[in-house]
């Protein structure tokens, strides 16, 4: 009876779970528990999974994990949570998946989850998170995936990923970042995916990036970046993905933006307003097989500006004010492009 889901269990009751001392995975999600009484799992000793999501659970008490000491799968979403219950991190300390999505936090206390140091994935997404302190974070060394995505966090403090050393995942998906504050990223040498889309920002820091050596996969798209420095990138010699789309990059490319990036596979500058790109924008982007320029104001662009991408299969240029059929249309013998899509359509002449 390991899986009790969807029946209108309205609580834990201490003593219920006495004849299954030999449990190890329990799915409680769906009920309407309301309140789990502190003892309810003190013999569950092999217990390793609990879910208990989507219930009604507001708080829960002291005691109420204690016994659970080889749970190290806990899932917590869509309850009525408003806070991180310090109670639970105290009782369950060999946990390495802990998932809070869909509640309403607002605020982490410095050090809470300095009792759990041994996890790894950590979802606080969909919460009601305004900010953190330097300390929210502190002593998660073995984190690799943190999920802070749909929250209201307006600031960044520059040493709350102090301690996540061994982060491989940073997703801030839609929160209200206006700004990155320097040396945020520092300790992140070992991220490959970093979200920031769908936030606030106007402005990137020139090195900002450049810890991140690592990275593989970085969306800043839906921002309001109107200039970025010809460096911010410079470091990122493993990067695969760059989106920035829907941003209010103006005027022209920064030279040297792209520079280093040889194993960028896809570019997404969708959505801005680029009057214009230089020959050697692209230099160094040998291997890119998509290129995304829709929906800029480009009216001209240089004849050799695609000639290193070699590896381009998919170029997308319409909606701009030029008329870039002959750019592209006409090969050379220098030539070595290879189009499986090529979108020029719908260019304003």
């Amino acid at each position: 009876w390991r899986s009790l889901f969807c029946l209108r269990i309205f609580s834990l009751s201490y003593g219920v779970l006495d004849g299954a001392p030999a449990l190890t995975d329990l799915q409680l999600r769906s009920n309407m528990i309301e309140m789990v009484e502190v003892g309810v799992f003190e013999n569950c000793t092999h217990l390793a999974k609990l879910y208990l999501s989507t219930n009604n659970l507001k708080s829960v008490g002291n005691g109420s994990f204690k016994g659970a000491i080889g749970l190290y799968h806990l899932d917590l979403s869509q309850n009525g949570l408003v806070a991180i219950p310090t109670s639970v991190l105290q009782d369950t300390l060999n946990l390495t998946s802990l998932y809070l999505q869909r509640n309403t936090i607002t605020s982490i206390s410095d050090n809470i989850f300095s009792e759990i140091p041994a996890l790894k994935h950590l979802d606080l997404s969909h919460n009601a998170l305004i900010s953190m302190s330097n300390g929210s974070l502190r002593g998660l060394s073995q984190l690799g995936a943190l999920d802070l995505s749909f929250n209201q966090l307006g600031t960044l403090t520059s040493h709350l990923f102090q301690d996540l050393v061994k982060l491989e995942n940073l997703n801030l998906y839609h929160n209200k970042l206006m700004s990155l504050p320097n040396g945020v990223f520092n300790s992140l040498s070992r991220v490959t995916e970093l979200q920031l889309d769908s936030n606030n920002i106007f402005v990137i820091p020139p090195d900002i990036f450049h810890p991140l050596s690592a990275l593989h996969d970085l969306q800043l798209d839906n921002n309001h970046i109107s200039e970025l420095h010809s460096h911010t990138f410079m470091k990122l010699s493993k990067l695969k993905h760059l989106d920035l789309t829907n941003n209010d990059l103006i005027e022209t490319i920064p030279i040297g933006l792209f520079t280093g990036l040889t194993n960028l596979k896809f570019l997404d500058l969708s959505n801005n307003k680029l009057r214009s790109i230089s020959s050697d924008t692209f230099k160094d982007l040998s291997v890119l097989k998509e290129l995304d320029l829709r929906f800029n104001t480009l009216d001209k662009l240089p004849d050799d500006v695609f000639t290193s991408l070699r590896n381009l299969k998919r170029l997308h240029l319409e909606n701009n004010q030029g008329n870039f059929h002959l750019l592209i249309s006409e090969p050379r013998e220098s030539d070595s492009l290879a189009f499986t899509h090529l979108g020029v359509s719908k260019t304003f002449i």
